[in-house]
């Protein structure tokens, strides 16, 4: 058959590890033929010993899964549609843009001290709306939103205090001394 690639997909965290049963008790019946009756069966090793370990979030239990646990968990998300899809990235950046200009938009129309609680509270809906996208399975990515929500406080600080100091020599420079007040 043909090999169709539809596009990146990431599997959920599974709640407990898929169930493993021993090759070499299966063939010494040592395992009852329903235990594995009708279902897919992956063969492998899962010693720790053979280097065939890997670093994952799909099992929330622990840290470091063998390779067929792995293809087994992925398996399981796959047969069980138990997958996170990423929201498409023209969506993500056309977002993110908005959201983006918003912040900066509030942070030209209201006073300097609600610029921190502007900047904070949008990192914090962007965190939140990435967690529930989570759980609805979709993934959006907010990395690039956060690091511009992040510098758009010091940036927009900067260049208050930057056009204050502008005005205050714009000032000092119309200033003139006044002979007449000493003057008798």
């Amino acid at each position: 058959g043909e090999w169709v690639q539809a596009g990146a997909w990431l599997p959920r965290a599974l709640s407990h590890p898929p169930p493993m049963v021993s090759a070499a008790a299966v063939l010494r019946g040592e395992v009852a033929p329903a235990v594995i009756a009708g279902k897919r069966v992956l063969v492998g090793t899962t010693s720790v010993g053979v280097g065939d370990q890997f670093s994952t979030p799909l099992l929330a239990s622990r840290m470091q899964v063998s390779g067929v646990e792995l293809h087994a968990a992925a398996t399981s998300a796959l047969l069980g549609d138990a997958l996170i899809h990423p929201m498409d990235s023209g969506l993500v950046a056309a977002l993110g843009f908005a959201i983006l200009v918003g912040v900066m938009v509030l942070l030209y129309r209201l006073p300097p001290r609600i610029s921190i609680i502007v900047c904070v509270s949008a990192i914090g809906a962007v965190i939140a709306v990435t967690l529930l996208g989570l759980q609805a399975g979709l993934w959006i990515s907010p990395a690039s939103l956060l690091v511009a929500l992040a510098l758009a406080y010091p940036l927009w600080s900067w260049r208050r205090l930057s056009a204050a100091v502008a005005g205050l020599r714009l000032q000092a420079r119309t200033l003139r001394p006044s002979t007449t007040v000493f003057e008798t």
